[in-house]
């Protein structure tokens, strides 16, 4: 994922991107294959529809990117509270080490 400077420092500090265990980063709340699927659906056409496409193809493409958009904002509301709570200053970075669970989590 290629973040333009601007771009990467709101994401770290609305506390959107993670850290794997492997030192990747990430959506907070998403595994890495997820988070490469979610930036993707983020760029420009990316959730839009194609032409030609089918409704079914772009309602279920549409459907992927609010479900991972809907997890990361979780876990982003999850650690701006942990911060918040710890009386860590909400202007600092934050970095949130979790694994995600579930069918999609990777193997390590």
């Amino acid at each position: 994922m290629e973040f333009d400077p601007a771009e990467l420092a709101h994401l770290r500090e609305m506390r959107c991107l993670s850290e794997d265990e492997r030192g990747h980063t990430i959506y907070a709340g998403l595994t890495r294959l997820e988070s490469e699927e979610y930036f993707a659906l983020t760029r420009p056409g990316g959730a839009d529809r194609h032409e030609g496409e089918a409704s079914n193809a772009h309602n279920a493409r549409r459907a992927r990117f609010l479900a991972l958009h809907h997890r990361t904002r979780n876990a982003q509301l999850r650690a701006m509270a942990r911060a918040r709570s710890a009386g860590n200053n909400f202007n600092e970075p934050l970095v949130v080490h979790e694994t995600p669970t579930g069918p999609d989590a990777e193997e390590t």
